[in-house]
């Protein structure tokens, strides 16, 4: 695995003695509430890169004797990978409330969530316990030139132990893909007119189980996100920069002990913003001026619009779909901001919203106006 992976080991224990511990006169004197907590964690990376390094060919290009159709996807893999990075971490806490005496010396150690049984507890005492298995892996690719794709995946478990029994949370991040494309602008021949373009997207589907602990699961959570479906992030030679994102989110969550009922929420978001930076050294020219206006400080301006579409629904064998919310929003804005003097700031929003509800058939409007002024002193 390479180097000796670090390791990290953590422990802690809190008490709190005051006036609000006894709740009348009947209570003992020096109740209090204590809780620990503990945690390891322990990381090392695969080196991939030596892997690849391995299937790198040697000898003239022409020279295919030493290839192999079988092991080209894994050369082809290897050599763009780099170290896989994994994580396995394992944390918990304990708390008890209206307790006298000592926990024991594990407890106070940070070693164990196990109270001493000479411990005295006091009527209404109530203990929590938690605890928690984590275990990360992530790496990057690049395919080609100027394209990254992140890869990561995340295991969970998790206990708590509380009023209502254990319970078991069960959690799966896979496949959590990121890709970034850099200075595409130079690939699709737009130098001229684009100084910066990169493109972005991610993708992650996470599922989660949860019931009580030796049990059938209760509930299942399925959420597909993609955030950014797609964003664009351009920086145009005339000083104007674009921010073009849309992304989606789905999520389904089935709940069997109400006879495996179905509740979905959706949301789609379309984000669009623009800046335009007006150097004082230039100055701004106006439509109906030939000549540049001169300008003490620089002038910012820039525009918004946002649409979000929000539906959330429950779907039951036999049943006709249930809508519960269905609305949208649009937000359209536009703002300036200048610096009058090094202590003076101001700018004026101009902005138009509107919420349309399409199950209540009810559709608002409103529009601001916003004039707003800084002085420091």
């Amino acid at each position: 695995m390479g180097r000796r992976p670090p390791e990290r080991l953590a422990r802690s224990l809190d008490e709190f003695a005051g006036a609000g511990v006894r709740l009348d006169s009947n209570d003992a004197f020096g109740l209090k509430n204590i809780s620990n907590r503990g945690g390891a964690r322990a990381t090392t990376a695969i080196p991939f890169s030596r892997f690849g390094q391995r299937f790198k060919q040697t000898g003239s290009p022409h020279d295919t004797s030493g290839t192999s159709l079988l092991t080209a996807p894994l050369r082809f893999l290897f050599t763009r990978m780099t170290d896989i990075q994994t994580t396995f971490s394992f944390e918990r806490s304990a708390s008890a409330s209206r307790v006298l005496g000592s926990p024991g010396f594990a407890y106070v150690a940070g070693f164990t969530q196990r109270l001493d049984p000479t411990l005295y507890r006091a009527p209404n005492s109530n203990v929590v316990e938690n605890r928690q298995y984590v275990t990360t892996a992530s790496t990057s690719i690049q395919p080609i030139s100027r394209v990254t794709v992140d890869v990561r995946t995340d295991h969970r478990i998790a206990y708590t132990n509380a009023y209502l029994g254990s319970r078991r949370i069960y959690t799966l991040s896979w496949p959590d893909l990121s890709g970034r494309w850099l200075q595409l602008q130079q690939s699709l021949g737009l130098e001229e007119m684009l100084s910066s373009l990169v493109v972005s997207s991610h993708y992650s589907l996470k599922r989660e189980d949860q019931g009580p602990a030796g049990k059938p699961v209760e509930t299942h959570a399925i959420t597909t996100n993609w955030g950014p479906l797609l964003r664009w992030e351009a920086s145009f030679k005339n000083g104007i920069r674009a921010d073009v994102n849309t992304s989606f989110s789905k999520t389904e969550n089935l709940d069997e002990r109400l006879g495996s009922v179905v509740r979905t929420h959706t949301s789609t978001v379309h984000d669009v913003r623009l800046t335009k930076v007006y150097p004082a050294s230039k100055g701004i020219r106006f439509p109906w001026s030939k000549r540049r206006v001169k300008l003490p400080n620089d002038l910012n301006l820039n525009l918004s619009m946002g649409i979000v579409r929000d539906r959330q629904f429950t779907e039951r064998p036999g049943f006709d779909t249930l809508i519960e919310t269905d609305t949208q929003r649009l937000n359209v804005g536009s703002g300036t901001t200048y610096n009058f003097t090094p202590s003076i700031t101001g700018g004026f929003d101009l902005a138009f919203r509107q919420t349309k509800d399409y199950k209540g058939l009810l559709t608002q409007r409103g529009i601001t106006i916003a004039v707003n002024a800084q002085f420091r002193f």
